[in-house]
């Protein structure tokens, strides 16, 4: 970006007379890029933050299942698992309504699988709670300590939490809190009121694990890890389709920031899966093709300007993102909003859908897939 902006100044101050007429062509397309770039600088100075909207991924954890066929490694618990001292806060978990957390079945299918070592199925580990303290430590440093828009002390009228009902999430949105506001914060999370299941690539997510965690991966596995990570994306793209109910979510939230509603809040953050990144990444036409990595988080930062208008930008593990149809990463909030709303299930209308006996048939392949899986949350099968 830079070096085509610096030649550009070159063909600005004159030298354009000395290039081919498709040269010249370039560099008028140079020069209105610049132009553009300017004034989305100069509108960016201008703008003051509203809010924010966080998703982000639990941090490492064991895999899900047993793999058969591959020798197991030991999975220490004395070593991966246990607290994190600074990384841990109390919360009180509670369910959507206000009532007392909900069983979770797939949690319990978990502790039915222990492996070698003593550690549980989709146990987040040490490195997991630490990778999501980061997390937060890094939000604490952009928003809070360069941007002076966060409060350095934990507010409970500013905040607004919320985890999906899988214990991994819930650790991992108590580790991201401690580095936000240190351990002195205390608030109530809840559970996700409606989610679907489906199977991944089982090889990918033992892969990943061992790599992550320091243990022996089979050399075979090294040696098929592109065919697996591509397999495991085309895998989950498949499933990809139709509206995303969490973008309707994400547009809730917006709304109530951008209105100024007395219940707006400075920060909504939200711990999930690597299954609701990717649906939000797709619908938005900036997914790489590459699965999320733990504690990957997705950040909807939301400005007004001095005519109160609003903006929108989406910052996607740190960077900047440009989204399907634009050409900068600061966009207004209803070209955003007029974006995603084809993509955007509401509630009522996700059950409405999905109450369609012929529908019901058609998506019975999933919901069977979903019975047997116990992690990745999705909004909607596929068409629902």
């Amino acid at each position: 970006m830079f070096p085509r902006l610096r030649g550009v100044s070159a063909v600005v101050g004159g030298t354009a007379v000395l290039l081919g007429c498709d040269q010249i062509r370039r560099s008028r397309v140079f020069a209105k890029e610049t132009i553009d770039h300017h004034n989305a600088l100069a509108t960016e100075q201008k703008l003051h933050l509203k809010g924010l909207v966080v998703f982000f991924r639990h941090g490492a954890r064991t895999p899900l299942r047993h793999l058969v066929g591959v020798e197991e490694v030991h999975y220490d618990k004395n070593f991966f698992d246990g607290a994190v001292p600074h990384a841990e806060i109390p919360v009180c978990v509670k369910s959507l309504d206000g009532g007392e957390r909900p069983a979770c079945p797939f949690q319990q299918r978990y502790q039915q699988q222990p492996f070698e070592g003593g550690m549980e199925a989709g146990k987040l580990t040490k490195l997991g709670k630490e990778q999501a303290y980061v997390l937060g430590r890094r939000l604490r440093q952009k928003y809070g300590e360069d941007m002076h828009f966060l409060p350095a002390e934990f507010i409970p009228e500013d905040i607004y939490l919320r985890s999906t009902n899988i214990q991994r999430c819930v650790e991992s949105l108590q580790a991201a809190l401690a580095g936000l506001f240190g351990q002195k914060a205390f608030t109530k999370a809840g559970d996700t009121a409606t989610v679907g299941r489906f199977d991944m690539t089982q090889h990918r997510d033992h892969m990943v694990a061992r790599k992550t965690h320091g243990l022996p991966v089979p050399q075979w596995m090294l040696d098929m890890e592109d065919d697996i990570e591509k397999s495991a994306v085309r895998h989950i793209l498949q499933h990809v389709k139709g509206p995303v109910g969490i973008l309707n979510l994400i547009q809730n939230n917006l709304t109530t920031i951008t209105t100024e509603h007395p219940s707006a809040k400075k920060l909504y953050l939200y711990s999930c899966h690597d299954t609701t990144l990717i649906p939000v990444l797709v619908s938005l036409g900036c997914f790489d093709n590459k699965w999320p990595n733990y504690a990957a988080d997705i950040v909807f930062e939301v400005y007004e300007d001095n005519e109160k208008k609003n903006w929108i930008k989406v910052v996607y593990e740190g960077k900047e993102q440009i989204l399907s149809g634009f050409k900068s990463a600061l966009i207004p909030k209803d070209k955003f909003m007029k974006l995603v709303k084809p993509f955007s299930l509401t509630d009522q209308d996700y059950l409405h859908k999905c109450s369609d006996l012929k529908a019901a048939k058609k998506h019975s392949a999933f919901w069977e897939a979903a019975m047997r899986s116990s992690d990745q949350v999705v909004d909607a099968p596929p068409g629902v």
